[in-house]
């Protein structure tokens, strides 16, 4: 009997989702439509319409034009009804942005900070930047009906800490969720940057099909991933799932961070990348002159994939050889998951076709065909955002939850 009100719950969860996809989606539809779009009885999308309609989530907005009988009537968004917030903390910037119901961004701030002014002082930015978004935008808190708040890891997402992440000195156990409520007086969602990635694309982007979603981020500093089943994040044991970056992908690889040899994030990152060009360039003065290189050590990463990209060998060869290590560490997840989509973002994707070019070949050429051919990997589109829009969706996901 449990199991059964489980999947019962469930199923109404996912219908309410699909319900509201389909009218965020086509901005003015009708229940029959609905119906008729969805493969839903007339009763069930009844009885969500209703639900939705006493919550003061959906409006009936005017009826539908018809050629006779009794016109249907259209049901739209209450955009302006209810407004929700994605915040995200990284080392070196809060990003910030609100959106009305239908996920559109109305506002949004994006604050410079250092990690090394200490948790205290980050905090109070935390709260200053969500009390001037809201204030700059002409809304009291009650039209706020939930903030997502990202965080790095590592997470203890059963008592909703932030666990010591390597570049936030100083966060030792930090309940951010219970701070960021009680300071607000909104209701608050807890996840880390990957997992908001991957719920971003889930909700808005193009995955929203997808039953085993991975997503890969090859950052500046560090590689973090996230999986979702069936639009659920997969945290694992301890709240351990999702840290790509340290899989063994080289046994004679140099010392990663974490203590160990030849993780992934030791080889592949963006740091890694320009650390082992401008080793190349300092050894081999002709490397200089060829490429006209003045000052090795003004080599960021923008750079390295700009010549990578217009096919300088030297840096082609090096985003080629990060393409490797991530490919080899994307296909042990291949085998081992078998997700049908696979994103990447993160500033190595962000800043190099090149990179995902050579990516999907060499995933291409080391796994199954069968796999190969229907798994839809690509780069995340949505930019800066993308880990605060997963925040909204988080707060979505509450609301039909509940």
């Amino acid at each position: 009997m449990a199991s059964k009100n489980i999947n019962s719950a469930k199923m109404k969860e996912n219908n309410i989702q699909l319900v509201f996809d389909a009218i965020r989606e086509n901005e003015k539809i009708s229940r029959k439509d609905l119906a008729r779009k969805l493969g839903l009885t007339s009763a069930t999308i009844t009885n969500i319409v209703n639900h939705l309609l006493r919550e003061n989530y959906l409006v009936e907005s005017g009826l539908e034009e018809s050629s006779g009988g009794r016109k249907p009537i259209l049901l739209s968004l209450n955009k302006a009804a209810h407004y929700l917030i994605g915040i995200e903390l990284s080392s070196v910037r809060i990003n910030c942005v609100l959106t009305d119901f239908r996920a559109n961004i109305i506002g949004e701030i994006h604050l410079d900070i250092d990690a090394a002014a200490g948790k205290d002082v980050i905090i109070e930015q935390i709260i200053h930047v969500l009390e001037s978004i809201i204030a700059e935008n002409g809304l009291h808190r009650e039209q706020v009906i939930g903030i997502g708040l990202i965080t790095p890891g590592p997470c203890d997402f059963e008592k909703n800490l932030i666990i010591n992440p390597p570049n936030l000195p100083g966060w030792h156990n930090v309940p951010i969720k219970q701070i960021v409520e009680e300071r607000i007086g909104i209701p608050v969602e807890f996840e880390k940057e990957t997992a908001a990635a991957a719920m971003c694309e889930y909700w808005f982007g193009q995955a929203k099909d997808s039953k085993c979603l991975f997503l890969c981020s090859v950052m500046q500093s560090g590689i973090g991933s996230s999986v979702l089943i069936d639009g659920k994040i997969f945290h694992g044991f301890c709240s351990g799932s999702g840290e790509i970056g340290h899989m063994m992908v080289d046994m004679n690889g140099p010392q990663c961070a974490c203590g160990n040899y030849g993780c992934l994030e030791a080889l592949a990152d963006g740091k890694a990348l320009v650390r082992s060009v401008r080793q190349k360039l300092k050894t081999d003065a002709a490397f200089c002159r060829e490429y006209g290189v003045e000052e090795v050590d003004a080599l960021e990463l923008e750079d390295v994939c700009a010549r990578a990209e217009d096919g300088e060998r030297l840096f082609a060869e090096e985003v080629a050889a990060c393409a490797k290590y991530v490919g080899i560490a994307l296909c042990n997840i291949i085998v081992a998951l078998s997700p049908d989509t696979i994103i990447l973002t993160g500033a190595l994707a962000d800043h190099s076709p090149f990179f995902m070019r050579e990516l999907k070949q060499f995933i291409k050429g080391r796994t199954y065909p069968q796999h190969t051919e229907k798994i839809n990997i690509y780069h995340s589109s949505f930019g800066r955002n993308i880990d605060a829009l997963g925040g909204v969706a988080l707060v979505f996901e509450r609301i039909f939850k509940s």
